[in-house]
């Protein structure tokens, strides 16, 4: 295959990989924002959302995790179990960012610490309005891409919800 050819299968991946749902053989999705191609995980069940990022050691650039709810409401994540800081960027129903936070890794359950004691001193970070997707990037990912508040995502929504359970 020649040279332009590869390109444009590339591109054309890139900008409607993430519109269909489907998954790579890595099971993550490709979502095109801002002009680049992020592999994301899917936290699609109640236990793949909980677990969330926690346990990953590390993320690359163009990685991140789509939290996909079946619903639309008030939301709040904390970093149980994260040993690296992320960006979280919330979205209504139609795409559109309600709100932006950096999550800083928080030190880790410590032996003698119960499970309520530690969820009680993390720090939340809310959607502020109701949301029904949750995309986190690594630290600055958010910034480096220009996103902001009220600004409207192209994502293939319709499939993503789709995938919520």
């Amino acid at each position: 295959m020649n040279r332009f050819a590869l390109i444009i299968v590339f591109m054309g991946a890139a900008l409607c990989g993430g519109c269909s749902g489907e998954s790579a053989p890595d099971g993550t999705i490709p979502i095109a924002i801002n002009g680049e191609v992020f592999h994301m995980r899917p936290a699609t069940d109640f236990e793949a959302r909980k677990k969330g990022l926690g346990g990953v050691d590390s993320l690359g650039p163009q990685e991140g995790m789509i939290f996909i709810f079946p619903d639309s409401r008030v939301r709040s994540f904390w970093m149980d179990g994260c040993t690296i800081d992320l960006d979280i960027a919330y979205l209504d129903p139609l795409g559109i960012i309600t709100s932006i936070h950096t999550m800083p890794a928080e030190p880790l359950r410590g032996p003698q610490e119960s499970r309520e004691a530690y969820e009680a001193r993390l720090a939340r970070y809310s959607s502020i309005n109701p949301a029904q997707f949750a995309i986190e990037l690594q630290a600055g990912r958010m910034a480096q891409l220009g996103l902001q508040p009220h600004q409207k995502l192209e994502l293939d929504l319709n499939s993503l919800k789709a995938l919520a359970e």
